[in-house]
C-alpha cells in the first residue's frame, strides 16, 4: 500500500469518478476531489474488514476488488465484485454502522479514499450529491438481490457456475479463440462465489472442459463459444425444472391415495379428478421453457409420465 500525489493520481482517473458523481457541478466535483487520498493497494490487500468501524468511502479508480462475508466457522461467501467507478463502504459510512463485508484487492488497485467525516460534510455543503449517492445505493441493492436470487432460489450449481463465467468474461476481450479474460481464482474461491464446495466446482469445470465450453491457461479463462455455455446453463435449469415437476406430481399422487397400479380402464376416469389437466399443464410449461427438447408425450397417461 502506498500513498501517492493526489493531483498526479487523479489526472488519469476522472472517468471512474464521473460514473457516480459526473452529474455534480464543477464546483462540487472539485470539492470532492480535494478530499480524496489516492492510495495504491497490492493484490490481497484489504480495504476494510467485516465487523470493523467504517473509516470512510472508497472510490475504485483502477483494479478489481472482491467483497465477501464470513460465517462463524470461517466459511466465506463472495457477494460481489467491484470494478472501476465503484464506491465501496458507502452504506456503512452513511449510517455509522460496522462494515458488513470485507473488501480484498484482486489485482493491484488505485483507490481514492475519503474520510467519513469529510464525506458527510461534503454532502451537507452539496445536497445535490444525495441523488448520486441514492442511485449508487440503489444499484448495490439491485445487485445484492440478483446475487441472492441466483444463490438461493433459481439456480443449480452448473447453471450458477456457467453464469459466473459468462458474467466475468463480459468485460474481457474478443479473440479468434473466443472471449478471454483474467480469472485468477482457485476452485475453492470459485465455490465461494456460488455457494458450492471445491469438489463440486472441480467436477463441473471438468465437465465444461471436456465439452470445450471453457479453456483455462493459467489465470486466463477463454470461452470459445459463449452461446454454447449459455445453452448449457439453460439446459441445467431445464433439468432442475424437470426434477421439481416430477417431485410435485409424485407428491400429488401420494396425497390422492390412488393406487399406482390402476388398470387402463380405471385411468380413463382420472380426468374427473383433474389429474390429467395437472400433468398436461406441467408438460406445456416445460415445453415453453425448452422448446424442441421434449419428446411427444401426448399419448402417455398421467401415471406413465409421472413414474417412468
Amino acid at each position: 500500500m502506498g500513498i501517492i500525489n493526489p493531483a498526479r493520481a487523479l489526472r488519469g482517473h476522472t472517468q471512474p469518478i464521473d460514473e457516480v458523481f459526473g452529474k455534480l457541478s464543477a464546483e462540487a466535483l472539485a470539492d470532492l476531489q480535494s478530499m480524496m487520498h489516492p492510495i495504491s493497494y497490492g493484490s490481497g490487500s484489504a480495504l476494510f474488514s467485516e465487523g470493523c468501524p467504517a473509516w470512510g468511502v472508497y472510490i475504485l479508480l483502477d483494479g478489481e476488488v472482491r467483497l465477501y462475508i464470513r460465517s462463524d466457522d470461517d466459511k466465506r461467501l463472495t457477494v460481489g465484485m467491484a470494478r472501476n467507478g465503484a464506491v465501496l463502504g458507502l452504506a456503512s459510512a452513511l449510517s455509522g454502522s460496522l462494515c458488513e463485508t470485507t473488501a480484498t484487492v484482486i489485482h493491484p488497485a488505485m483507490v481514492a479514499c475519503i474520510r467519513r467525516a469529510d464525506f458527510l460534510s461534503f454532502l451537507a455543503r452539496h445536497p445535490q450529491a444525495y441523488q448520486a449517492v441514492t442511485e449508487e445505493l440503489s444499484r448495490c441493492y439491485i445487485a445484492a438481490c440478483s446475487q441472492l436470487r441466483t444463490l438461493g432460489l433459481s439456480s443449480s450449481v452448473p447453471e450458477k457456475l456457467a453464469r459466473l463465467l459468462l458474467d466475468w468474461c463480459e468485460n474481457g476481450r474478443a479473440t479468434d479463440h473466443g472471449m478471454r479474460c483474467c480469472f485468477p481464482f482457485t476452485h475453492g474461491e470459485i465455490g465461494e462465489f456460488i455457494g458450492a464446495s471445491r469438489e463440486t466446482v472441480t467436477r463441473i469445470l471438468g465437465a465444461f472442459k471436456s465439452r470445450n465450453l471453457v479453456v483455462f491457461q493459467g489465470a486466463m479463462l477463454t470461452i470459445p463459444n459463449p452461446a454454447a455455455l449459455e445453452q448449457a446453463a439453460s439446459a441445467a435449469k431445464t433439468r432442475r425444472m424437470v426434477s421439481a415437476a416430477k417431485a410435485r406430481t409424485q407428491k400429488i399422487t401420494a396425497k390422492s391415495g390412488v393406487s399406482h397400479h390402476l388398470s387402463r380402464e380405471s385411468r380413463r376416469t382420472l380426468p374427473a379428478y383433474g389429474f390429467n389437466s395437472v400433468a398436461n399443464s406441467g408438460k406445456e410449461m416445460l415445453r415453453a421453457e425448452a422448446p424442441g427438447l421434449w419428446p411427444p408425450v401426448e399419448q402417455a397417461s398421467y401415471f406413465e409420465v409421472s413414474h417412468r
